[in-house]
């Protein structure tokens, strides 16, 4: 199968992208826990005093954690051009999907479990890394992922120790078969 070529991505692409970032970050006015708006917490980390709601790590604290705060991060990342080391195309370079659980301890796991960077691999996330319906929207990833991107290999990484799948197959009973046909 051969894989559709796109063109690099431009700069007005990168621009649009962080025009829209923007644009998100001026819409609002929440502020962190601390008090800062996110126009008031970006001018403290440009004079380099910081937002006491970050650890000394640089992440929130799980339990200061704000969309305000998330919002300022943002502005920072887009105005300083960070993202700029994660510029890919749409296309995979692995030619691979990866349908996973939603799970919060795969985040990070998962890519580095399986060696992959940004741009190698279309990530399909659902509770229980399971495909419910034929024609779901799961389904509907993985079917663009192959024929509109290019993919040739599909991936299904589920993992131990999800309380989601025990309860959710405990209460409905066994699990049903599509239909044949």
């Amino acid at each position: 199968m051969s894989t559709p070529q796109s063109p690099p991505l431009s700069a007005v692409a990168a621009a649009d992208a962080a025009a829209v970032a923007a644009r998100i970050i001026s819409s609002s006015q929440e502020s962190c826990q601390c008090g800062h708006t996110p126009a008031a917490a970006a001018a403290a980390a440009a004079a380099g005093a910081g937002c006491p709601v970050r650890s000394p790590t640089g992440s929130p604290q799980p339990d200061q954690w704000s969309l305000g705060g998330m919002l300022t991060h943002n502005h920072d990342f887009v105005l300083h051009k960070k993202f700029e080391p994660y510029l890919t195309d749409r296309f995979p370079y692995k030619k691979l999907v990866v349908v996973t659980c939603m799970d919060t301890r795969l985040v990070e796991l998962l890519p580095v479990a399986l060696d992959l960077k940004n741009g190698d691999a279309k990530i399909i996330k659902v509770a229980g890394a399971i495909v419910t319906h034929p024609f779901g929207s799961v389904m509907r990833s993985i079917l663009v992922a192959v024929y509109a991107l290019g993919a040739e290999h599909i991936l299904v990484v589920g993992h131990h120790d999800w309380s989601g799948a025990e309860q959710r197959y405990a209460a409905r009973g066994p699990r049903r078969t599509w239909p044949q046909g």
